[in-house]
């Protein structure tokens, strides 16, 4: 199952752009001191664990079955309602409520299931057309 490509350009464009700062700082600095390393270094682990963690999340499924929404991750499936948050016509962020718990954050990308992007628009606008595509969960 693919990963969110969007997310990882946001992630990495993110962390390029804290560590550029950081480095700007330190050339504009007169001397270059503990608190312009320790900042710099911060901001590289910042990086190395947001893609540590996008590499190691869920991948689940997201299915419309013509009445409730249900999100599966490996084995355990949850009932959720989805919302749309963002929607550029070939990514969607979704934010899903559990109905027993908290919610989740997952990218929907045409290219994980293109024979379902549409009817997944369709649901997602409608709630009246089956669905089954891949997403990747956020954290």
């Amino acid at each position: 199952m693919p990963r969110s490509e969007i997310e990882a350009a946001l992630l990495g464009l993110t962390g390029f752009v804290g560590c550029v700062v950081q480095v700007l700082w330190m050339m504009a600095s007169p001397r270059v001191g503990l608190p312009h390393l320790g900042g710099l270094l911060v901001c590289m682990a910042a990086v190395g664990l947001a893609a540590w963690q996008w590499r190691s999340s869920f991948v689940g499924t997201l299915n419309w079955n013509g009445t409730a929404w249900h999100w599966k991750v490996q084995e355990t499936t949850a009932l959720v309602n989805p919302e749309i948050i963002f929607d550029l016509q070939h990514v969607v962020l979704l934010r899903l409520r559990i109905v027993q718990g908290n919610s989740i954050w997952v990218w929907s990308q045409k290219n994980a299931a293109p024979q379902y992007w549409l009817a997944l628009r369709r649901a997602l606008f409608n709630q009246s057309h089956a669905v089954v595509l891949n997403t990747r969960q956020l954290p």
